[in-house]
């Protein structure tokens, strides 16, 4: 709270100070000596609570890019001035940082107060005996009675409720409470060049029952004081924002994932449950998230504190991850928890549960829908989760993964294993690569081969090609998440054996064991033909040139078969090469 002390000083000559009875209220106490203007609100029962969004303008935030002008700053002087000493004030006590509303703001700070013998228009301010003239004090009066009228105390307010709605969280704007501005003129000052008329702005505003500071009365029932705020909250609010961005700070570098854990466990670390507030059913702080990281032990917060929590750091710190809180019921009664949508998937996660001994994180469900509710494995017991009726998410954004996510993790993590239709190359073809580790629970999107070259990327069940030789690893993508690399492919340069050569004419059947008595064929040709099982079963050394359209059994080449095509081809125990096309 400022104070103003005024002393009385005599510098020979030069200052001369009036004493008591020269105050101005002693001579004109109704016209000039004091004002008084009160500024009430209508009243409103729609009001959002102020207090939760002030918490989140304190605590640590993403940066947005904001242009406004504060209406305040468009007010003319000196009503402008008194808007920014005010503004100092207001949100002093919203910090905790001062605990009276009742502000007292020098007459100097808002509007001219100080005035040469010029500027009021008379020929000197002190007499003979060095007292200061009743010409100099009318006039000075005057004119600082003009100065003063043109403050709008009704404007400086509204303008503060309009750009700090916040800040002011503890002032009661109900109907018949609000603000007195009263304009207390005290004393004359002087010296031979100018003449201050002293006084001080005192502005009340009155503080809402909730915020308030409590006495206990002579007759022992609990007072609020009218303008006195309990400095706790906000100390509290202040404590709880350094506490959060000291934990965005520590988790910052991990992976979202990473991240989610760390914030699990430090907010089962600084909070329990709050049953006391659960049995007294009145909200208030318990549901809110400033009692989790306010660093106080007897501050406990129920799930809704719980989940608020979790859905901030999550909301400040991840880049995949969307933490959402959801309203509904479980077997104990009403309950908050969250749900966190990652990689095309979402999972419940229950802090409140979770802090008391459960597994719920990242959690799928193990039956149910989003309708009649999902049943979620706590690892010592089932827990039935149920929505409340038109919930604000979509059906998307509710339905839960059947996996939990670390069943995922895994499946994502996992280096694919590789197949290759042959170790060698030769120019014009390459060899055909395919992932054969697949879980069908999360399948691939895509598969990556890599090669000093760099890589190449295929579609979700398609064959990637390799026309050089050299050293190869194999990835695939699941959900957006690149797995780890599978186990070196090694491939080498060869050439096609050279042997007896056959072409099968156009729309041919090659039956079973048709050349299995000419084990020389080395190559052979083929368009548009049924090739059937161990059609070339005796052939030791066959390169089988597939040109188009052929259709061909299981087993009807060995294992050892090079299978020359000109597109990519499915293959079951023969390896083959695939013919570059031709640019």
């Amino acid at each position: 709270m400022k104070k103003v002390f005024f002393r009385i000083i005599l510098l020979c000559a030069m200052l001369y100070s009036v004493s008591m009875a020269e105050e101005i209220r002693a001579e004109s106490p109704a016209a000039a000596a004091e004002r008084e203007e009160t500024i009430v609100f209508p009243a409103s029962g729609s009001e959002t609570a102020p207090e939760a969004d002030y918490i989140s303008r304190k605590m640590p935030h993403r940066i947005r890019l904001r242009v406004t002008r504060l209406s305040g700053m468009r007010l003319s002087s000196p009503s402008r001035e008194l808007y920014l000493a005010l503004r100092e004030e207001v949100t002093a006590v919203a910090a905790g940082e001062q605990a009276s509303t009742i502000f007292e703001i020098p007459y100097g700070e808002v509007f001219q107060n100080t005035y040469t013998a010029g500027e009021l228009g008379i020929e000197s301010i002190l007499d003979e005996n060095r007292k200061i003239t009743q010409e100099a004090k009318d006039a000075a009066l005057a004119a600082m009675t003009a100065k003063r009228e043109q403050v709008s105390g009704r404007a400086a307010i509204q303008c503060l409720v309009n750009d700090y709605p916040y800040e002011l969280y503890w002032y009661n704007k109900s109907e018949g409470a609000g603000t007195k501005i009263i304009y207390r003129t005290t004393t004359y000052s002087a010296t031979t060049s100018q003449i201050s008329v002293n006084g001080t702005i005192i502005v009340q505003m009155t503080v809402s029952a909730d915020y308030a500071a409590v006495s206990i009365g002579a007759d022992g029932t609990a007072v609020s004081a009218e303008y006195e705020v309990d400095t706790g909250y906000g100390e509290s609010v202040q404590a709880a924002a350094r506490n959060a961005e000291q934990i965005l700070n520590q988790a910052a570098g991990m992976d979202d994932y990473g991240k989610l854990c760390y914030f699990r466990d430090a907010i089962c670390s600084l909070t329990d449950y709050n049953h006391e507030a659960v049995a007294d059913k009145v909200y208030g702080d318990p549901w809110q998230l400033v009692w989790v990281f306010d660093g106080k032990p007897n501050t406990k917060v129920v799930c809704e504190g719980y989940a608020k929590a979790f859905q901030y750091l999550a909301g400040m710190a991840t880049t995949e991850a969307t933490v959402i809180s959801v309203q509904g019921r479980i077997p104990a009664g009403a309950h908050m928890w969250n749900i966190v949508a990652t990689h095309g998937h979402n999972y419940l996660v229950d802090l409140t549960n979770q802090d008391s001994g459960y597994d719920l994180f990242m959690k799928g469900y193990t039956s149910g829908d989003t309708d009649t509710g999902y049943t979620v494995d706590g690892g010592t017991s089932n827990i039935r989760y149920i929505y409340n009726e038109r919930l604000e998410w979509s059906e998307a954004e509710l339905t839960l993964s059947p996996f939990d996510y670390t069943a995922w993790k895994a499946a994502v993590e996992q280096a694919p294993e590789a197949e290759i239709s042959h170790d060698t190359v030769y120019p014009g073809y390459a060899a055909a690569v395919r992932v054969i580790h697949e879980d069908g629970l999360f399948p691939a999107t895509g598969m990556i081969i890599h090669g000093e070259a760099g890589a190449n990327e295929t579609e979700a069940g398609e064959t990637g090609l390799i026309s050089e030789a050299g050293s190869y690893t194999v990835s695939v993508i699941r959900d957006g998440v690149e797995s780890s690399a599978s186990p070196p492919i090694e491939i080498a340069v060869g050439e096609i054996p050279d042997g007896d050569r056959v072409r099968i004419p156009d729309g041919s059947v090659v039956e079973s064991e048709a050349f299995a008595e000419n084990p020389g064929i080395t190559i052979a040709e083929a368009h548009n033909c049924s090739i059937q099982r161990d059609a070339f079963r005796d052939c030791e050394h066959l390169a089988m040139a597939i040109v188009s359209g052929c259709t061909i059994e299981d087993g009807g080449f060995p294992e050892w078969t090079l299978l020359c095509t000109d597109r990519i081809e499915t293959w079951d125990g023969n390896r083959f090469l695939i013919r570059i096309a031709e640019e």
